[in-house]
Parts: structure tokens; sequence; C-alpha cells
């Protein structure tokens, strides 16, 4: 698992060059210094050396803003596709973007205003492919709680792992 998660923090270096030569075309010098930051970026170490998800969040997430730049570079339903599929592999990963679709919505809209039906078809090729990959959990979550969830539903259980320790120790827990 770690050599995969190496080999995922490598493309999530190469993502943010090309997220930067994007934004930035014929920047190469800061492209260079965006990925040689995320490098050396603390964090980073802490989650490559263990077996967690937030690598796969990371390198998903980056993908999927990666296609969705390209996406409106290109204006291919294709790469709108890409990236729905993308954020909802991120979704499934870490469950925090389930409004991250608002957000794609509002940036076609401001992007893309006069022309309406592209901003529909772009939005509905983007919005679905998120939905099928995030639907199988969906099911799943309104089979076992007769709700419809669409993420995971162990936040509980992440706050008590994620603070224990300080929880602990400012006596808000105490050991039975």
């Amino acid at each position: 698992v770690l050599i995969l998660q190496w080999g995922l923090c490598a493309g999530i270096g190469w993502l943010i060059y090309k997220i930067v030569l994007q934004l930035m075309p014929g920047q190469t010098a800061t492209a260079l210094l965006a990925v040689g930051l995320y490098a050396v970026f603390w964090p980073e170490f802490k989650f490559t050396a263990e077996a967690r998800s937030e690598i796969f969040f990371a390198f998903f997430l980056a993908a999927a803003i990666f296609a969705l730049l390209k996406a409106l570079q290109v204006g291919q339903l294709r790469w709108f596709a890409w990236a729905g599929v993308l954020l909802g592999l991120a979704q499934h990963t870490k469950p925090v973007l389930s409004p991250f679709p608002v957000v794609v919505l509002f940036m076609l809209v401001l992007l893309q205003r006069p022309n309406w039906r592209q901003v529909a078809q772009r939005f509905a090729m983007f919005a679905a492919a998120f939905a099928l990959v995030i639907l199988p959990w969906v099911v799943r979550n309104y089979l076992l709680f007769n709700k419809i969830i669409p993420g995971t539903t162990l936040l509980g259980l992440v706050i008590y792992h994620d603070f224990r320790d300080h929880l602990f120790q400012h006596g808000f827990l105490q050991d039975a």
C-alpha cells in the first residue's frame, strides 16, 4: 500500500505542475515552485508514511481539478465527465465534496453565461458522472439507514480517532 501511496504522491506532484501550467501558461518556474512546495509540505510526509485515505483523496481531487480545468479550456463533454468521475472517487475517500457540483454550476454560469444550453449540457455531463460514481454508496446507505446519505456514516468515529488524545489530555474523556 505504501508503494502505491508514493506513486500517488508523485502523481499529485505531476498534477500540481499541470494545473499551474493550465492556470498560468508558460510559467514553468512557478509550476516547479508549486511542486517543490508540495514536496516539502510536512503533512504529506506523515500521510505517506501511513496507510491512510488522505493521499487517495488528494490524488483524486487534484485529478478532478485538472480535468475540470481541461474541460473549461477545450469545452469537450468527455472532460466534464472525467471531472465528475474523479470528483466522485474523491468523495468516496473523504465525504466532504457533496456540495462541490453546485460550485461547478456557478463557475459554468459565470464563465459561459450567454450560452445557457452549453452550461446545461456541460453541467449535466459533470453531475451525471459524479452521481453515477457515488450512487452505489448512496443506495447502500439508504438501504441501511432509510436516509439519503451521500458519504460515509463514520463521522463520529473519525472525530474520536483524530481528537481522542486531545480529549483525554484536557479531561473531556477519562479511562474507564
